[in-house]
Parts: C-alpha cells; sequence; structure tokens
C-alpha cells in the first residue's frame, strides 16, 4: 500500500492536487495580433477617419456661428399664500401642510394664466422701443418671411409667443417663484421677466384694493346703521333708568355688557370677511367673463387648425 501511493506523486489525478500545465505564452500573442490587426485597419482607412472627423467638426462649428443665440433672464416674486389660504384673516389650522402646496400651485397656475402673458404682451407693445432708442424690441418683432410684411406681432401672437417661451419654478420649501425667460436678445429676457413679476404684482394690487374697497364700503353702511342702533339703545337706556331710578349698573351687569359688546364685535368681523370674499368672488367672474371670448376663440382655432 505504501509503494502505491508512493507511485502516485505529485499532480497524480487522484491525489488532490491540481496538475500544473506548461506555459506557452500563445493567449498574449493571439491578443498582440488582434490589437495589430486594428491598428493596420485603422491606418489603412485613416483618411476616412481624419475626413469624418472634419466634417463633423466643421459641422459643428457652422451651425454654433448661424444658430441664434438664447439668452435667459430670471426674476422672483414672493407669495403670501396665508393671506391667500385664509380670505381676510380667518385662521387655519393645517399641521399637513397640504394647505400651503395647493395655495402656492395656486398662483403657480396664476402666473401661467393666458391673462397674466396677455398684460404683459400689452405692455410690451406699448413700449415697443428699447429705452433711448428707436430699435424695436425683439420679441415683438414679426418674422422676416411674414406673408403680410408686418414688422410687429400682433396682441394675440405675442400672449401665444409668451406663454410658450417663459417657465415658472417654485422654491423648493419657500413662497418664492421664479420666472425664468428666454430671448434672442438679453435685453429681451431681462424685460420679459421683470414685466411677468409686474403683472403679477400689480393683479394682486387690483384683488386688493378691490377687498380693501369692499370692506370700506361695507363698514360705512355698518357704521351707519350701528350708530341707529347705539342712539336708540341709549335712548332706551336712558328711559329705564329713569322709570326704575337706577343711577349707575352694577358689576355683573356691566360685565354681561362687555361681553355681549364682544361677541358682537366678533360677529361683525366675520360679516366683513364674508363680505370682502364676496366681492373677491364678484372680481373672479367678471374676469372669467372677460375672457371667455377669448377662450372660445381659442378652443375654435385649436380644433380646426386650417
Amino acid at each position: 500500500m505504501s509503494g502505491e501511493r508512493m507511485a502516485k506523486g505529485d499532480g497524480y489525478p487522484g491525489n488532490g492536487k491540481p496538475v500544473m500545465q506548461p506555459y506557452t505564452g500563445w493567449e498574449n500573442e493571439e491578443e498582440v495580433m488582434k490589437l495589430q490587426d486594428y491598428l493596420q485597419i485603422i491606418l489603412r482607412r485613416k483618411w476616412i477617419v481624419v475626413v469624418s472627423f472634419i466634417v463633423v467638426f466643421l459641422t459643428s462649428v457652422i451651425y454654433t456661428i448661424n444658430s441664434q443665440p438664447v439668452y435667459q433672464a430670471q426674476a422672483t416674486v414672493l407669495v403670501n399664500t396665508q393671506s391667500k389660504s385664509q380670505g381676510a384673516g380667518l385662521l387655519m389650522f393645517d399641521p399637513t401642510g397640504l394647505g400651503f402646496a395647493q395655495n402656492l400651485n395656486n398662483e403657480l397656475e396664476i402666473l401661467k394664466s393666458r391673462s397674466v402673458a396677455n398684460a404683459v404682451a400689452k405692455s410690451l407693445l406699448e413700449k415697443k422701443y428699447y429705452d433711448n432708442s428707436n430699435e424695436i424690441l425683439f420679441c415683438i418683432r414679426a418674422p422676416e418671411d411674414d406673408p403680410d410684411g408686418r414688422k410687429i406681432l400682433t396682441e394675440e401672437e405675442l400672449t401665444e409667443k409668451l406663454t410658450q417661451t417663459v417657465e415658472f419654478e417654485p422654491v423648493r420649501d419657500s413662497e418664492v417663484i421664479k420666472i425664468i425667460a428666454k430671448s434672442g436678445d438679453p435685453r429681451d429676457a431681462a424685460l420679459i421677466a421683470n414685466q411677468f413679476a409686474r403683472a403679477y404684482y400689480d393683479r394682486n394690487l387690483r384683488m386688493s384694493r378691490t377687498r380693501s374697497k369692499a370692506a370700506r364700503e361695507f363698514l360705512e353702511k355698518q357704521l351707519i346703521a350701528k350708530q341707529e342702533q347705539l342712539a336708540k339703545a341709549e335712548n332706551a337706556l336712558q328711559r329705564y333708568m329713569e322709570q326704575t331710578g337706577i343711577v349707575s349698573v352694577d358689576n355683573e351687569s356691566q360685565k354681561v355688557i362687555d361681553q355681549l359688546a364682544t361677541v358682537q364685535a366678533q360677529y361683525e368681523n366675520v360679516d366683513i370677511e364674508l363680505q370682502s370674499v364676496k366681492e373677491s368672488l364678484n372680481f373672479y367672474r367678471k374676469q372669467i367673463a372677460r375672457q371667455e371670448p377669448n377662450v372660445a376663440k381659442i378652443m375654435s382655432d385649436a380644433s380646426d387648425p386650417y
């Protein structure tokens, strides 16, 4: 048995050790030959490679030179989502933050609305020229190949153009919305972004004035009514005190009167807020009524492109 084991020796298939194969070097030689073949193919077709590179390079250069550069400008607006969500000041508890996000999205849609773009288009057409220059604004120019030979776009065309070239981006975890305008002229890009911010501000200012006007008119009416009620109450109190011989009101009665006055004041505040919201609603309805003809025209054009 011992002699048999010795006879097997190292490298015998049954002893558990790998059998070492002699190194030939053919693997590396094959890889070198493949690389040489590739190099020879490239060298034989070097002119094709060089010409292709030159064509691609020149095409890129020509495109870069002839393409119209696009400039970008940015403006930011701060959105008061709290006052928007609470109407005229009614505080609401919103632990989820969904109300904030919804109101921010509402303001974002207002900025994207056609009415704001139309207001910007009107302001640009009224301005028409760059400051201290007779050069027409780049953004309002009609195409050079315009069939009617016009130099300036119409209000409707410019409005449509603005809705396609201006982007709006809310800043994360804030009440800020970025207005991003693009144009072939850097002056135009800055002007358009600023005009959108101005149009949004003017719209909010009109809404605020509408609410203030409604509150003032309501308060004026309430003042007259309350003065009459106060005079009647004073006369009734005077008669009651004369009939009963009461000279002054005790502390308990005074507390009750103060509480009633506080409740009445709270009621009046809620009533004022309600009237303000109603006036705002009427304002929006008027705006919708004004935009209905434009909406009908846009839908008609979309359904009948020819």
